[in-house]
């Protein structure tokens, strides 16, 4: 048996969440809230002239109690690799998720302490510096393991 990644399921563009959860089959129509996200939701590079936002991908969590989708634009290397399926589909779930986690404080696996990304020049070129990652590594490891290394 093969474990997910994640725990978000795709929603097909001419679905809407009561067609593929029973309990919620009166919903008949979305509500959209908030604006858009401003960076692809998977690679997290920011949208721009050159990388534009190419299509949004609507993703839902089955273990909520409520019928909430939520929609992230992507750029075109990322939504290649959604539509290509299989492991590719997966890996690109599982950014999208943690994108999701990352950007919600309320998020179990949010962690504040993690080293902000930098920019190597432009509007694209984005990066982190490798002493903060390593640090930020090193003190993980301490924590998980008391404190020794």
């Amino acid at each position: 048996m093969v474990s997910q990644l994640h725990r978000i399921v795709p929603l097909p563009a001419d679905k809407l969440i009561g067609d593929l959860l029973p309990a919620f089959s009166g919903i008949k129509g979305e509500i959209h809230l908030g604006k858009p996200n401003e960076d692809c939701a998977s690679c997290r590079k920011p949208f721009d002239v050159v990388r534009r936002p190419r299509r949004s991908i609507r993703l839902y969590n089955p273990d909520l109690a409520i019928p909430v989708v939520f929609s992230y634009r992507v750029c075109g290397a990322c939504l290649a690799l959604y539509q290509r399926g299989g492991e590719s589909c997966d890996a690109f779930l599982v950014a999208v998720e943690a994108y999701h986690d990352g950007i919600d404080p309320k998020s179990p696996r949010h962690d504040p302490t993690f080293p902000k990304q930098v920019s190597l020049g432009g509007q694209r070129a984005v990066g982190f510096v490798r002493a903060e990652i390593e640090a930020w590594l090193t003190h993980c490891v301490e924590s998980s393991r008391g404190g020794k290394q």
